[in-house]
């Protein structure tokens, strides 16, 4: 099922290092995928025999400060398309799709509206939405609200978030096994079941961890800075529709990360979005409904 999976760069404008990966079938149908927090361009790596099964050639691309990509000072969600157009120049592609995993798809979303001209389709799973929703009355409430104060003291945040980015990395690194199982503890039990598979266990430890782990601290830390950011400032909807290219939502009903309002809160503002609820299906439904994903999108 797992494979290793080897990782390129290229030299940006101002000489930083965007890292990426490719896999799945080299001559398929270019899929772009943006990873959640804390990810990599290998969050679904171990899909990669499914994806040449199906002809898609996945092309995974580390934000900045996440392994192989250079960090990058006082970044903004917004920044990154000019990132993904260079690799798309680079890679010379006329058309793809973008699947954006979780926090990823409030990256997606920049990209649909700054660089919209080669999208063909955009697939946002388990969503943190980019946009204001409405949390009223559902376990997301008190995410948004954490979410806002945040945002009012972003210099108070910043370094808690260091802190707790940096104890995770330093009880992965001292002890993998035991912080695996005593993270297990707080997923969900479909979640839970999910990672406890041997093949996806495996290339956990042996292809994902180690590589996230390359990742530069503060690069993770202000991952999740932008994803609190982001979440306490989001805009509202414009009455003329951005987007243009055709929106795709997934969610399980047993989010508990992402509570699945978010996506149906979402397919309610995209014009023309189509939004599939999961039962019994957690955060992590992207392993579990892979193939019918990707076919979407080709």
């Amino acid at each position: 099922m797992c494979s290793k999976i080897s990782a390129q760069t290229i030299t940006l404008s101002d000489n930083r290092k965007l890292g990426y990966s490719i896999y799945g079938d080299p001559k398929g149908f270019p899929m772009l995928f943006f990873h959640g927090w804390p990810g990599t361009r290998l969050d679904i790596s171990c899909l990669a025999s499914i994806a040449k099964e199906h002809y898609v050639k996945i092309i995974g691309i580390d934000r900045p400060g996440m392994t192989y990509s250079t960090f990058q000072k006082r970044r903004k969600i917004a920044d990154f398309p000019s990132d993904v157009l260079a690799l798309i120049n680079h890679l010379k592609l006329d058309e793809y799709s973008i699947l954006a995993f979780s926090t990823g798809a409030m990256y997606a979303i920049e990209c649909a509206l700054q660089i919209p001209e080669k999208i063909k389709k955009i697939g946002l799973v388990s969503s943190v939405p980019y946009y204001k929703i409405n949390w009223s009355g559902t376990s997301g409430q008190r995410l948004y609200r954490h979410a806002k104060i945040f945002w009012h003291f972003p210099w108070l945040v910043r370094p808690v978030l260091r802190i707790v980015s940096d104890i995770g990395l330093n009880r992965y690194k001292r002890n993998p096994t035991k912080t695996y199982l005593n993270n297990l503890k707080n997923l969900s039990k479909i979640d839970r079941e999910l990672w406890e598979i041997e093949d996806i266990r495996k290339w956990l430890f042996d292809e994902f961890l180690p590589d996230l782990l390359l990742s530069s601290r503060k690069g993770i830390a202000y991952d999740l800075f932008l994803l609190v950011v982001g979440l306490g400032s989001a805009k509202e909807y414009p009455e003329i529709p951005p987007i243009t290219s055709p929106i795709f939502l997934w969610h399980g009903d047993n989010d508990d990360i992402v509570p699945h309002i978010a996506s149906i809160e979402q397919n309610k503002i995209f014009k023309g979005s189509k939004l599939t609820i999961y039962p019994n299906e957690g955060h992590k439904m992207i392993y579990t409904h892979f193939t019918e994903i990707i076919e979407e999108l080709k």
